[in-house]
């Protein structure tokens, strides 16, 4: 079972949904515009077809090539794995 507030980083070939993975482009550019339009996306949540999932998937996708994205979503996630840890 693996633990999901682990520290470990992945630069995924592949971003999976559920039981959906879905490859991502090998091109560095390709990557960083699937990005930014899954962000865009998400802001734009009130149209038909998009929502505010597409901005965590957004990030995720980014955060395959970019440091700084990284590390904010390794801080979020360290974050959320605080506030839910049973006190003891």
């Amino acid at each position: 079972m693996s633990n999901r507030c682990s520290g470990s980083v992945n630069i995924a070939r592949s971003v999976r949904f559920g039981k959906i993975s879905i490859p991502l482009p090998r091109s560095r550019l390709a990557r960083r515009v699937l990005g930014g339009a899954l962000l865009v996306g998400g802001v734009l949540w009130f149209l038909p077809l998009l929502g505010l999932w597409m901005i965590p998937a957004g990030i995720v996708v980014l955060s395959s090539d970019s440091s700084w994205v990284r590390r904010q979503w390794r801080k979020a996630k360290l974050t959320v794995c605080r506030l839910l840890k049973p006190k003891q």
